[in-house]
C-alpha cells in the first residue's frame, strides 16, 4: 500500500538532475513546507524539508530553481540507510512525484 500526499511549498535549492546510461532521468529536490510542531507545551512556527525525486519530466527540469511555488503529488518511500559507526540503518523517507504544478508568476 501506498500512502499519497499532496502538498506545496518553495524548493529550498535548485534541483539536481541525474542522468542514467538507459537514457532515463530524475531530479532531486527539496520542497520547503511552512508549519508548526509542538515544543515546549505550545505549537512554534516551523519549517519541514521534503526530499522530492521526480523522474521522467526533462522538459520542466530548467523551470526547478531555489524559490520556485511547486505543487506536487504523489506517494511516499524510504531507502535503508547504514548509520555511520554502526550496525543499524535508519530509513530515509523521499517523496516521488507523479503529478507537479509550477506556481506563482513566469521566471
Amino acid at each position: 500500500m501506498k500512502i499519497r500526499s499532496q502538498f506545496s511549498g518553495n524548493l529550498a535549492a535548485d534541483a539536481e538532475v541525474k542522468k542514467f546510461e538507459s537514457g532515463k532521468s530524475l531530479a532531486e529536490f527539496s520542497i520547503t513546507v511552512n508549519g508548526s510542531k509542538f515544543k515546549d507545551g505550545e505549537y512554534v512556527d516551523s519549517a519541514f524539508y521534503h526530499l522530492c525525486k521526480l523522474p521522467g519530466h526533462e522538459k520542466i527540469y530548467q523551470y526547478l530553481k531555489k524559490g520556485k511555488l511547486l505543487e506536487v503529488s504523489g506517494s511516499w518511500e524510504y531507502d535503508l540507510v547504514p548509520m555511520p559507526n554502526s550496525d543499524k540503518e535508519y530509513k530515509k523517507y523521499s517523496f516521488v512525484v507523479d503529478d507537479i504544478k509550477l506556481l506563482g508568476g513566469k521566471d
